[in-house]
């Protein structure tokens, strides 16, 4: 074999490393709101996805998903104690799992599911509890970053000392 086909080929077998649900950005400013993308790169031992759920963990709050067609949403709601002020107003409560079901998704596709939220104030990670659901079989996404499942993690950067956090 010769190497620059041995590089190539290594390369093509060392994809499934990269082969779970990820998250985009990598990082996002403390305070403010992001578009957080989770790629389902492919189904469940070659069975196709038909549900993806996502877990916010606490601090993530006024998520708001986006629709995908033929995909039906269901967005689980959970109490803040205590309510926080977002632009003047006391808001007691919060998506805190939302979740796409009843479409299929080939197992040799990928595809997206977004979500737009505040991050928490404080600097920190944020790991994303992400279920998949096929139609013969399921994975979830909640391990650590060296785990077979890893679960996606947001680094929520420091506030900028200067301006406003856009929404």
């Amino acid at each position: 074999m010769t190497k620059p086909f041995a590089a190539f080929a290594a390369l093509m077998f060392a994809a499934p490393a990269f082969a779970h649900v990820t998250l985009a950005p990598a990082e996002a400013e403390a305070g403010s709101y992001v578009k957080l993308v989770f790629t389902v790169p492919h189904g469940c031992a070659g069975s196709p996805t038909t549900g993806v759920s996502v877990t916010l963990p606490p601090g993530v709050i006024a998520a708001r998903p986006m629709p995908k067609p033929d995909w039906r949403l269901t967005i689980e709601s959970a109490r803040l104690d205590p309510p926080v002020q977002l632009h003047g107003r006391a808001v007691d409560s919060t998506a805190a799992r939302i979740g796409w079901d009843g479409g299929s998704l080939a197992s040799d596709l990928f595809d997206e599911f977004a979500i737009r939220a505040k991050l928490p104030d404080a600097p920190g990670e944020l790991r994303f509890v992400v279920q998949q659901t096929c139609e013969k079989g399921e994975a979830t996404w909640n391990g650590t970053a060296d785990s077979a499942t890893p679960a996606p993690v947001l680094k929520v950067m420091p506030a900028a000392t200067s301006g406003h956090a856009h929404h």
